[in-house]
């Protein structure tokens, strides 16, 4: 994405397959459902920000070089139970939402999934950024500053930006259920129908048409945070792992090119965590713009 809307597929494309899937076929979800649907991806993207929360901190712990920190068990650890206590809440709704006549008839996975994927997908980003391990490639402020300076700032707003990222999609996917509402005024009718909330740019909505422009402004400051640390100026490589180290990039990214590609490697673990939580199948890839596994 990186500052750009994406279009995937023509305009009539489009509109063919939202007659095809909400016209008289359509099989929108009732208020319980919808109901059921839209407490799920509101705890997973609160699930999925407090574990982002963690690791940032992490960052700050391993890189102030406190005794004892490991950024691998930290990550992991979960020393206040935050991200556990966001797990409670997901089976908490998930028991008083979505039982009876709230079951939703797609989009909608159940607590166990979205309790895995939701974190997973944070930890998968962190090792493709830092690597896995991913603390021997963590520096120490001192003697390191520029190096610690670098993954702590941007390892901060890459987050910023995952949230941002499940903000925008949750509230075009409550519209898209809605009848009456954009993009489909029967109600969606299919996790298909959903998957335009994340791919679409011809959905004014959408994740690739960012409305609001606030994706591009969380893309803007992880790049403004890239040239004011310098991290392309660093003795050492402040994105060790396999996606963006220096290597990956060529041997010499500007800074453009490392903040597309630690963009698009939040996009892709964004997009995977989205498919496993709703049961989706949005090509990630192409959305992207990098390989996901």
């Amino acid at each position: 994405m990186t500052g750009r809307v994406i279009l995937l597929g023509s305009a009539f494309a489009f509109s063919v397959a939202l007659l095809t899937s909400a016209s008289v076929y359509a099989v929108p979800q009732t208020n319980d459902q919808q109901k059921c649907i839209n407490k799920m991806n509101k705890d997973a993207i609160k699930l999925q920000a407090s574990q982002g929360k963690e690791q940032s901190e992490c960052v700050k712990r391993e890189t102030n070089d406190e005794a004892g920190t490991d950024v691998d068990a930290c990550i992991v650890a979960d020393p206040r139970l935050k991200v556990s206590k966001r797990q409670d809440k997901t089976t908490a709704d998930d028991d008083k939402f979505c039982g009876g006549s709230g079951l939703p008839g797609f989009g909608y996975t159940g607590d166990t999934t979205i309790n895995v994927a939701a974190r997973q997908a944070e930890v998968d980003m962190f090792h493709d950024i830092f690597g896995n391990p991913s603390d021997p490639n963590l520096y120490d402020c001192n003697p390191f500053v520029g190096e610690c300076q670098c993954q702590r700032n941007v390892a901060d707003r890459i987050e910023k930006l995952f949230a941002t990222l499940g903000r925008t999609w949750v509230k075009c996917k409550k519209s898209a259920l809605k009848v009456d509402k954009e993009p489909f005024p029967l109600g969606a009718a299919s996790g298909a129908d959903l998957q335009v909330c994340v791919e679409a740019g011809t959905v004014a909505a959408s994740v690739s048409n960012d409305p609001g422009g606030k994706i591009a402004d969380r893309s803007q400051n992880i790049l403004d945070s890239i040239t004011l640390q310098a991290c392309n100026g660093t003795g050492n490589d402040s994105f060790g792992g396999p996606a963006c180290n220096r290597t990956a990039l060529g041997g010499a990214p500007t800074d453009v090119e490392l903040r597309d590609c630690l963009q698009n490697r939040v996009e892709c673990r964004f997009c995977l965590m989205v498919n496993a939580i709703d049961n989706l199948a949005i090509d990630c890839s192409a959305f992207s713009g990098v390989t996901c596994p």
